[in-house]
């Protein structure tokens, strides 16, 4: 699984996860954090089987940082446990390392990158729709404009207006989400760092105007960044 949008990548994993062992997870699903473990570790976890599950799952989050030369991979991919999953979870893999290659040549890439433009805005009415949630002509402009390009923020943001819509005949107006999102969102400071990361400058100095006007802190601004150098750098989410 490759890519950077955390909240595709776990509905990703949860997909992966009902296909290897349903929704028994107690005892059929082991958890690493590469940074924390090693290559023989891990596929020591995929042979060994258990007595409680037919069906096995190993998930290695941050497996970019697994320790080891990896030379046990191959042998491992040549004969694989046939009653497990192995599920490896990171933001980019470095094909230059020989266990990655022969990663990449036998695995299913599950790409997920963030969502941008015209697929975000997809996404997001595609929401709206499974959830029944009525909204007016804007509105859902309205909130991409307002939260940013974030899902998961997103996500987060039309649970709110969910329950807010409950009971109510009418669509959700544009002021509707004005209202029920509010100033506590923080949705500048949001816009910032959306717009630090996508290298605009011009929005970004538009937004600090905008927050400095509104009163903001000048030092809780330096959130969305890390000063290297003398320079503000997008910090990682």
């Amino acid at each position: 699984m490759v890519g950077a949008d955390s909240y595709l990548a776990e509905q990703a994993l949860e997909s992966l996860l009902q296909a290897a062992v349903g929704d028994e997870r107690a005892d059929a699903v082991q958890v690493f954090r590469g940074d924390e473990t090693t290559w023989p570790r891990v596929l020591e976890a995929a042979r060994t089987g258990s007595l409680f599950a037919t069906r096995r799952a190993v998930v290695v989050r941050n497996a970019d940082a697994i320790k080891g030369e990896g030379e046990e991979v191959q042998g491992y991919l040549d004969d694989p446990a046939p009653d497990a999953a192995l599920i490896l979870m990171a933001v980019k893999f470095d094909k230059r390392k020989k266990p990655w290659k022969a990663v990449l040549d036998r695995a299913q890439a599950v790409a997920v990158e963030p969502l941008k433009g015209a697929a975000l805005k997809g996404r997001v009415r595609d929401e709206v729709r499974r959830r029944k949630l009525s909204l007016a002509e804007g509105a859902l402009e309205e909130l991409i404009e307002t939260v940013g390009q974030d899902l998961r923020r997103l996500m987060g943001e039309l649970d709110k207006l969910e329950a807010f819509a409950t009971g109510r005949q009418e669509p959700l107006s544009v002021d509707d989400v004005s209202a029920v999102l509010g100033r506590a969102l923080g949705q500048p400071i949001y816009l910032m760092s959306d717009a630090l990361g996508e290298r605009k400058p011009a929005v970004v100095l538009a937004q600090l105007e905008k927050l400095l006007d509104d009163g903001e802190p000048a030092l809780k601004l330096l959130g969305p960044c890390t000063v290297r150098s003398g320079r503000c750098e997008p910090r990682a989410r």
